[in-house]
């Protein structure tokens, strides 16, 4: 890497202030942008040929689209002696890593709300962020959450991985830029499944691990993470103090099945849910809990209170303290099954599992519903029924109506693992209309809306900028200037900006475009077109300036 101090002036255009964090990938500064004296983050690669600058321009291209409130998204590429960087916005108040362990479930509701919203948009998007993990929840100065560093390219990763190896001989950029072991799945471990790679899913479980640490200071699984759930493992339960249903949420999160983990539309809904009424509104599982598994909050015990969260039985007549439910059996008022000799108790157990067998058979037996064809076969570990080759039965037969199509071989193989089908949302977290009509543009042609999305609460519409000449400046106002920032009229009145992403007089940029999201109030919904005026203090009214009228904001 390129040895950079505090004081260094980078690129011309940065001074650096102190370095936030090194990886095998990149080492991250904060830095001052000269031009317009405000604060960024930089994100310094190591040296590489032409191509693997090439092929770092081409992913910031491929994320430069991208845009949602919570989502950490690159500014500016640029490349300095044959370093490419990339610029981003200044998180002041550093990445989750640096607290774990002392988090109270308030700030873990804000975080499953708004790092969720990250991940449903990116989800929306068709893309997967593929290194879910504490220290890339960065946080601001008022504590809201935002995700970084969206999972690069396979090239990319390849690209660095090779020189940071052979180069720097640095054993962490074996994993940057990619889920660490801790926050993987068990589908990444299941060589089953091998080539199918990560599915949306396996961030929800990145995410489920990540939470679980930042509230004790461990992962849940250890540092292999989803590796033990194929020895059928089972994640642990939270500690006293945080509720059964953030409980419920983080293990449903951590299910070893792909298809049994919530959505991160969900999560977002449940978390903001707590936010506004103190509770998520999510069903908590009360079924008996699994051999050896304490019990927590499947409701009371017969003569001797209520159970803990995360608590054993204690004090009753019908457990000795300390002791688990185990094997799925019914604690009776004055029983004393601890009391008796071991091979009663073994036998007691045994004439139940032989109870609970003959049960299941019968439902089964006399539940048409539950019944399998006797030409069919189930695949061990799934539930998708495959039809054998039978000659005395047409392929249109009403025995066979229900049967996935039959396979040209005799092996069984294990379907490969894959996202279910996305539920529609209750309330969608944002709308979004990608270059949207507009009736009346900038008459200098230099400018375009090439992105609006509506949130409950925001209206945040992204411009770009064709550059005009070499060395082409602009000056992009924030809300502190009402005389010259962007505003929006709609219906009669005026709505203000909140923030703009990118501000500051006399801006330089040599790439093709220069792109920034301005977020506005948001009109009411029944608004369909709204016009965009560049401020307030304009020498004549008839240039045009940068405005904007009868931009649609609707996509019917």
């Amino acid at each position: 890497m390129l040895t950079l101090q505090p004081g260094d002036v980078f690129a011309e255009h940065y001074q650096l202030k102190r370095l936030i964090d090194t990886g095998g990938f990149a080492e991250v500064w904060e830095a001052v942008f000269l031009t317009a004296g405000n604060t960024v983050a930089l994100k310094v690669y190591p040296k590489l040929d032409a191509e693997g600058v090439k092929n770092i321009e081409d992913e910031y291209i491929n994320q430069e689209e991208l845009s949602h409130s919570h989502l950490l998204i690159a500014r500016y590429f640029g490349k300095f002696n044959g370093y490419p960087f990339l610029e981003m916005r200044y998180c002041a108040g550093g990445n989750a890593g640096a607290r774990l362990g002392s988090y109270t479930e308030e700030e873990i509701a804000r975080c499953i709300a708004q790092i969720g919203s990250a991940l449903s948009y990116l989800h929306a998007n068709g893309i997967m962020h593929q290194d879910v993990k504490p220290n890339n929840f960065l946080l601001d100065a008022r504590g809201n959450y935002y995700l970084a560093d969206l999972g690069l390219s396979l090239r990319v990763r390849s690209t660095i991985r090779k020189y940071t190896q052979t180069k720097n001989n640095k054993a962490d950029s074996i994993y940057a830029g990619v889920t660490p072991p801790p926050y993987r799945g068990p589908e990444l471990y299941d060589r089953s499944s091998a080539g199918a790679g990560p599915v949306m899913a396996t961030d929800i479980w990145a995410l489920g691990a990540s939470l679980y640490e930042m509230i004790t200071g461990d992962v849940p699984l250890g540092e292999f993470g989803g590796l033990m759930q194929l020895n059928q493992s089972d994640p642990p339960h939270l500690p006293e103090g945080f509720s059964t249903e953030l409980d419920h949420i983080i293990r449903k999160c951590l299910s070893r099945e792909t298809w049994d983990r919530p959505r991160a539309t969900e999560l977002q809904q449940w978390a903001q849910h707590y936010l506004d009424n103190g509770k998520y509104g999510v069903k908590v599982d009360t079924a008996p809990t699994q051999s050896g598994a304490t019990v927590r909050d499947i409701g009371t015990v017969r003569d001797s209170g209520t159970v803990r969260d995360g608590g054993t039985m204690r004090d009753s007549a019908t457990a000795r303290e300390g002791a688990t439910v185990r094997d799925n059996s019914v604690v009776r008022d004055n029983s004393t099954i601890s009391s008796r000799p071991v091979w009663q108790r073994w036998t007691v157990i045994a004439a139940m599992i032989i109870l609970a067998a003959f049960g299941i058979k019968w439902v089964m037996d006399h539940n048409p519903a539950t019944k399998v064809p006797a030409t069919a076969s189930v695949v061990p570990g799934s539930s998708v029924i495959e039809k054998k080759d039978t000659s005395d039965r047409k392929p249109d037969s009403p025995q066979n109506k229900n049967l996935i199509k039959k396979r040209s071989d005799s092996t069984e193989k294990k379907p490969i693992i894959k996202d279910p089908p996305p539920p529609k949302p209750l309330h969608p977290a944002s709308t979004v209309i990608e270059h949207p009509s507009i009736g009346v543009r900038p008459k200098n042609g230099y400018i375009d809306i090439v992105r609006i999305e509506k949130t409950d609460s925001r209206l945040n519409i992204t411009f770009r900028i064709k550059k005009f000449a070499n060395n082409s400046t602009i000056s992009i106002y924030g809300p502190e200037d009402p005389d010259h920032c962007f505003y929006i009229v709609a219906g009669g009145n005026k709505y203000r900006l909140l923030s703009v992403d990118k501000k500051g007089k006399g801006i330089t940029f040599t790439t093709d475009f220069y792109t920034f999201t301005a977020s506005f109030l948001k009109p009411p919904d029944q608004i369909t077109k709204i016009n965009v005026i560049e401020g307030e203090d304009q020498d004549n009214p008839d240039s045009n300036y940068w405005n904007f009228h009868d931009v649609s904001i609707s996509n019917n």
